[in-house]
């Protein structure tokens, strides 16, 4: 006996042990060596990278076609990104003051940070991890001109979500210095592109609307905020619902072909070796003031690519309350709203083919549903959001909104004539109007 115990007893330290480390939950486990924004539609980096590079900027894209991904720059070139700022002109395109960028090699923030924390893991690849999400970078850039020194902080907002073939970017610019930044823009876009399997493809300027998709541009006096660069099997669309954004493009191969060209006198279209930039002018920034722009990339085959315009379209004008309080008093003053987001002037309109109850009017700027109803009844409407920003015009429509309007219940009797009896079952009954 004594020796069975001598032998169970360093057994029993063993498991007592092992039986008090703790668990490792998967928020515990190691962290990823990168994290690639990777839906199964579109892709930043080679799937084993970082999506986000040590710029803050995006990487190569791709994006998926029956299981193949197809590279849609050329060679292993990430996204391109140039900020100007200086001299005269803001809210113009020109090439005053100072450019800085990746072309120039002197985008260098310091203080970067990537926040991952909003980013959805759907699988492992290798030490890595993919998925989709929000990824957000943020760091500093200072630069010099005209003897004064400039901060710059550099936010960049990436928007994956599951199932959808575009990424949307939002980029803030905010002054951290302590002299105004003037004549503030951004261009965004590539030094060389590449499209599929095709060094040249055709590169279309224009606009894109929920109605007609994307239009071609037919002329430079009007703004193109939109461009398609295409193929005979694939297409990206590259847009900006921003004021006054607009594109232009070039010969390959510098990026800086392709902003220091003038959209007002770029080509509408051209297929060839190219470079190609969305231009967009922001405000002058005093000390700690910001200035913002979004930015759409989608990808897709040829056949589906009008599909992925309707989705950025959408996405460019999106609802943010489109629930409305679900009855109503005849006779009795009624209010509620529905409002949408997005970038540029929005106003409002009943769907076409449907109509307000009698007595509600449709603020046109605001949203807002007020009045005072006279008829009973159960309706259904719909409300149509539209977004424009210079010749580009997105809409948004919500579902069937339900509202019925009726009449308190009034007691038609109100009193019991037949005795009740000691003992008795009895039965009486009250009636009332009103409606429903």
């Amino acid at each position: 006996m004594e020796r069975i115990r001598k032998w169970l007893s360093p057994v029993l330290a063993f498991l007592l042990f092992f039986a008090f480390i703790p668990a490792v939950s998967p928020a515990q486990a190691a962290t990823p060596t990168f994290y690639s924004l990777d839906n199964g539609k579109i892709r930043f980096g080679n799937g084993g990278e970082n999506s986000v590079n040590t710029m803050g900027l995006l990487q190569q894209p791709f994006y998926n076609s029956n299981g193949t991904w197809y590279q849609l720059t050329h060679g292993v070139k990430p996204v391109d990104f140039a900020v100007g700022f200086g001299g005269s002109g803001t809210g113009t395109w020109n090439l005053n003051g100072q450019i800085f960028g990746t072309q120039t090699s002197n985008y260098t923030p310091t203080n970067l940070t990537i926040d991952y924390s909003q980013f959805v893991q759907t699988s492992a690849v290798g030490a890595g991890v993919k998925g989709y999400g929000t990824v957000t970078s943020r760091g500093t850039i200072t630069q010099s001109f005209g003897g004064l020194t400039y901060v710059f902080e550099i936010t960049n907002l990436y928007e994956l979500s599951q199932s959808s073939s575009f990424v949307k970017i939002t980029t803030n610019i905010k002054n951290v210095g302590s002299n105004t930044i003037t004549n503030l823009r951004t261009w965004s876009g590539t030094r060389d592109d590449w499209v599929g399997s095709t060094d040249a493809p055709t590169k279309q300027r224009g606009r894109i609307d929920t109605t007609n998709g994307f239009v071609n541009a037919t002329s430079n006096s009007t703004l193109n905020p939109a461009l398609k660069i295409s193929t005979g099997n694939e297409a990206v669309i590259f847009f900006s619902p921003s004021p006054n954004a607009n594109t232009a493009i070039n010969s390959c191969c510098s990026f800086a072909n392709a902003y220091n060209t003038n959209p007002a006198t770029s080509g509408l279209s051209a297929t060839n070796d190219g470079s190609y930039a969305m231009f967009v002018p922001m405000v002058d920034l005093t000390p700690t003031s910001t200035s913002e722009m979004s930015w759409y990339y989608a990808a897709g085959s040829t056949a589906e690519i009008g599909t992925v315009v309707n989705q950025v379209a959408q996405a460019a004008a999106s609802w943010d309350d489109q629930t409305i309080v679900a009855t109503a008093l005849n006779g009795t003053s009624y209010a509620d709203q529905v409002s949408a987001g997005g970038t540029g002037t929005i106003t409002y309109a009943v769907t076409n083919g449907y109509s307000l109850p009698l007595g509600l009017a449709l603020n046109t700027n605001t949203g807002a549903i007020t009045g005072t109803p006279t008829t009973n009844g159960n309706y259904t409407f719909r409300i149509t959001a539209t977004s424009v920003s210079g010749s580009t015009s997105t809409t948004v429509t919500t579902p069937d909104l339900a509202l019925t309007v009726g009449e308190a219940p009034v007691l038609a009797t109100n009193t019991l004539t037949s005795t009740m009896q000691l003992g008795q079952s009895y039965s009486a009954s009250v009636t009332a109007t009103g409606f429903p």
